[in-house]
């Protein structure tokens, strides 16, 4: 199956706990996941060895190293190949994870010095939460590029890499409001289409154009889609591009407004943004721009228009 999957040029993902690498039977499989070009996401609750042997069992966190080791050996994490190596940090307990870019740094300096260990990215794993933010995003809200323009990216993508205009649409929508939003968000995702940066460097999906760019990133959103399977199923292809069945759902949903009829495009490009906090919906206007958050309180004092009309001053 992967083997069929990378001859039709597929992304295929093997989320992998290390420890299966030096397992009896199983001493192939790291040489044949770099033969097949297999991005890996694999499981590291901590860098300290006490910590993690508490979590999973004595004796893994030293074949987790051995496991990382060997992958590197074949070419994995390394800046000068394709081979992608993501580790993903598990909070111990019932808390939450640190920020995620200082954690990532954490890891980085931490393996290289001890371990002489290089991965390309660190990713957070928690439990889905439904508690909502208590300040707003430091993002800047601009005008978008305009409607026909944006559609003519739409479509120019659609004929190149066959990934519907309408899905490419929705997913611009949801991401960012079709290009309102400017910032990055939590993860480190950048751009009108919300790329990672490793995502946006592997072999035919940024092509060497700019992040930030509405064009070049539609066009490479198509064609990661593409390399997500999308052609083949639309739903594994958001999967890939977002690992969220609710994120799918609400693509799949806007675009299918679109395909009812198109003339609801214009509708949904002029929507504003709306952000959900606490217990309402904040209007974030066009000159929105915050460098950090920002409590709710400190922004209303200066936009009060920004406020359901039923909002209380008094709070």
């Amino acid at each position: 199956l992967v083997i069929e999957a990378r001859r039709l040029d597929i992304e295929v993902i093997d989320r992998n706990n290390l420890t299966i690498l030096s397992e009896s039977g199983q001493e192939d499989l790291a040489k044949f996941l770099a033969d097949q070009n297999v991005t890996i996401v694999a499981s590291l609750p901590c860098y300290e060895q006490e910590n993690v042997d508490s979590q999973r069992g004595k004796g893994v966190f030293a074949s987790s190293i051995e496991g990382l080791k060997m992958l590197n050996k074949l070419g994995y994490g390394k800046l000068d190949t394709n081979l992608i190596l993501n580790l993903v940090y598990n909070p111990i307990g019932a808390t939450l994870p640190g920020p995620q870019k200082e954690l990532e740094e954490s890891y980085r300096i931490e393996l290289a010095n001890r371990y002489n260990i290089e991965f390309n990215n660190l990713f957070n794993e928690m439990a889905r939460s439904t508690a909502r933010p208590s300040k707003l995003p430091a993002w800047e809200i601009i005008e978008p590029p305009s409607s026909t323009l944006l559609k003519s990216f739409y479509l120019d993508a659609e004929r190149k890499t066959g990934i519907d205009w309408e899905v490419l649409a929705a997913i611009h929508l949801v991401e960012t409001g079709m290009g309102r939003i400017s910032g990055t968000s939590v993860a480190d995702a950048r751009g009108p289409m919300q790329f990672l940066m490793s995502t946006w460097l592997l072999p035919g999906v940024g092509n060497g154009g700019d992040i930030n760019d509405a064009e070049d990133a539609i066009n490479a959103a198509a064609r990661y889609l593409v390399k997500r399977g999308g052609l083949l199923d639309i739903k594994r292809g958001l999967w890939g591009y977002n690992n969220s069945t609710y994120y799918g759902k609400a693509v799949l949903h806007y675009s299918s407004i679109l395909r009812i009829n198109p003339k609801y495009y214009d509708s949904l490009y002029n929507w504003e943004i709306h952000f959900r906090i606490k217990d309402m919906d904040l209007w974030l206007p066009i000159g929105y721009s915050q460098q950090k958050k920002i409590s709710i309180s400190s922004y209303l004092e200066d936009y009060p228009a920004s406020a359901p009309p039923d909002y209380s001053f008094d709070n």
